[in-house]
């Protein structure tokens, strides 16, 4: 499968969100970015794939539990790497139940950040 350099950040801190999209474009990826799950959708309907969700799990309108049930249930969204970003204590554990690919807590260190992002996305 082709590496996509597209990622798409889900999560409903404008900060988070703001400061995640300048660090992985200066490292030259294209990032979309979506408020919560439900704009999230509708992101992986009208831009091009991603090769990468950066998801929070906790946001209003569809948290990242709904978000996930939705994804995959889409064919064609299905093998879209998925991973967490979250400050929830059990994040970890939660993940694993969700079928992502891994889990960033928040605050997200930039090199893993990175790492993630060219697991994924090679530049």
């Amino acid at each position: 499968m082709e590496k996509l350099k597209n990622i798409l950040i889900i999560d409903d801190e404008y900060d988070i969100r703001e400061t995640l999209k300048d660090i992985l474009e200066v490292s030259g990826y294209r990032v979309i970015t979506a408020a919560h799950g439900e704009a999230g959708l509708k992101a992986l309907e009208d831009e091009e794939k991603p090769g990468l969700i950066f998801l929070d799990l906790m946001m209003p309108r569809m948290n990242g539990f709904e978000f996930m049930e939705r994804k995959d249930a889409t064919p064609e969204y299905r093998e879209i790497p998925v991973v967490v970003i979250s400050a929830d204590s059990a994040a970890e554990t939660k993940a694993k139940s969700m079928n992502v690919n891994g889990c960033l807590k928040k605050p997200i260190h930039l090199d893993s950040l990175l790492e993630v992002a060219q697991k994924y996305c090679a530049v």
